[in-house]
């Protein structure tokens, strides 16, 4: 199920057009290869951060599956996805990096309504969930 998310948001990120939100990146043949580097480096310090806030988010949508399923609660709650994305809403930056936070919050909608829906044992949080569990929340 990890994996799942993660192909789901890289596939997010991909069609996302990064050259539309972030004009003007070019740089000179000479210093393309240090750029390049530098900032995969940065995406790849990111992604990390990223990777360990969603596998504790996903821990969270767990807890909230296994407690709607003891109250015969259902799944689906557009009410809260709507909650969240009227925070997008509020951030002050440009329309299409709402637009670019909207559609990675349909994946990540998406990809917790599966985990709500009790494909937790494929999602296989094991010992990482408890390590999220001590003071990480």
């Amino acid at each position: 199920m990890v994996e799942r998310i993660s192909v789901i948001l890289v596939l997010c990120f991909f069609f996302s057009s990064i050259e539309r939100l972030y004009p003007g990146i070019a740089v000179s043949r000479n210093e393309f290869s240090t750029a390049l580097r530098r900032l995969r480096k940065r995406i790849d310090r990111l992604d990390g951060r990223l990777m360990r806030l969603l596998l504790q988010r996903a821990r969270a949508v767990e807890r909230v599956g296994i407690l709607k399923n003891k109250n015969a609660v259902p799944v689906a709650d557009r009410e809260r996805e709507q909650e969240i994305l009227e925070r997008i809403e509020k951030i002050g930056t440009g329309s299409g990096k709402r637009d670019f936070l909207r559609r990675i919050y349909g994946c990540i909608f998406r990809a917790s309504r599966e985990i709500e829906e009790g494909e937790s044992s494929e999602y296989g949080l094991g010992s990482a969930g408890n390590e999220i569990d001590q003071g990480r929340d």
